[in-house]
């Protein structure tokens, strides 16, 4: 896990030996002290309930959702020591232990959680809100989106549905539900602060993300952020810990595509164009003459790719497709994933001064 002391800080506790912080913005490795986890592992889970009189309706929300909201362990093994240094040889891994949180889908087992929080296990155990505890398997990641898929051998099981964040309002009400440090169903209560957030890190772009204050702490990684309906939002995934109060999840619109994929595929079917590309910038601009100022280069067409078959070239400067203006390369990005493999879409270009367009058919990253 050295590999990921990201600029943003994932909040899933994995018990060891330390917290790495590196820079403003730092992964929770979430490693809490042993003893602090096994206090935990004996909270009651049931402090979540909500007399069925309540009129508060974020206590009825919690209460339709938190059935579903399980508490995931893992283990796994370090080929390094917790100082960054390679094992001696013939010492054996050292075992990792991990916990942070997932929310059922379906009743018959299907679990939604972060990928930072079951990569490169060899263990999941799953306990639900009633103490039963499970074997879980991952059915797969998706490192782009920071999701995962579990799954765990159930019938009739309790399970949330998923909502769409497009319906809130910034300011609505918002409840964060998870095992932060094992507390297990901890429900935290803030709102829905922004929208469409942008992380980088390392070249990687976490994108469409949903900015809220509810508190979001080292175990909360893949819980539900869920609204007064008891929908689930989001699935918690950041926070940005040299700040109070701001926390990220992904949301739930993203959560259905890639979950759809990882259960129908076991792996994520992107569309693409086949292309290199790069910000329309001013370095850019004193070469060309082109009569717009944001855009996406083109710096290299793939062969064999949907943009070769129909004819795109370098230094083509996409300012649109179809009716949406394209501003950035990592906008053009985020426009082509809304499409479907297969769909054909007008992409809009400059080549020179000659403005141009060309119907390309989608077809799936490699």
């Amino acid at each position: 896990m050295d590999r990921r002391f990201l600029g943003l800080a994932f909040a899933v506790a994995f018990m060891g030996a330390f917290l790495g912080v590196f820079g403003a913005l730092s992964l929770f490795r979430n490693r809490t002290a042993p003893v602090l986890f096994a206090q935990a592992q004996n909270q009651d889970a049931t402090t979540t309930k909500v007399p069925l009189g309540s009129h508060n309706p974020m206590a009825s929300a919690v209460r339709v959702v938190a059935p579903a909201v399980v508490s995931i362990e893992t283990t796994r093994d370090r080929t390094k020591s917790f100082h960054g240094k390679d094992l001696p040889p013939g010492h054996p891994p050292l075992p990792e232990e991990g916990t942070g949180s997932g929310v059922l889908i379906s009743e018959d087992g299907y679990i939604l959680t972060n990928a930072h929080v079951i990569s490169d296990t060899r263990r999941i155990r799953v306990t639900l809100p009633d103490k039963r505890e499970f074997k879980g398997a991952s059915v797969g990641t998706d490192a782009v989106t920071d999701l995962a898929v579990i799954k765990i051998n159930g019938k009739n099981l309790p399970y949330a549905t998923l909502g769409d964040a497009g319906e809130l309002e910034i300011g609505d009400w918002v409840a964060a539900v998870g095992n932060p440090f094992g507390f297990m169903n901890t429900v935290t209560v803030g709102v829905l602060s922004a929208r469409e957030r942008v992380l980088v890190e390392s070249g990687r772009a976490f994108e469409e993300l949903l900015q809220t204050d509810a508190a979001i702490n080292p175990g909360n990684s893949g819980g539900p952020l869920v609204n007064l309906k008891g929908e689930v939002i989001g699935i918690n995934t950041a926070v940005m810990p040299s700040a109070n109060g701001i926390g990220f999840a992904i949301p739930a619109g993203v959560a259905k595509s890639v979950s759809h994929d990882l259960m129908s595929y076991g792996r994520i079917r992107r569309p693409y164009l086949g292309i290199q590309m790069d910000d329309l910038q001013d370095f850019y601009l004193k070469k060309m003459k082109v009569p717009v100022s944001q855009g996406a280069v083109v710096l290299r067409v793939l062969p064999g790719t949907p943009a070769e078959k129909v004819g795109l070239k370098k230094m083509d400067v996409i300012y649109r497709v179809n009716d949406t203006k394209v501003e950035s390369s990592m906008e053009l990005t985020r426009v082509i994933r809304k499409y479907r493999i297969g769909d054909k879409i007008h992409l809009h270009f400059y080549r020179g001064e000659k403005e141009q367009t060309l119907e390309i058919t989608l077809g799936e990253m490699p």
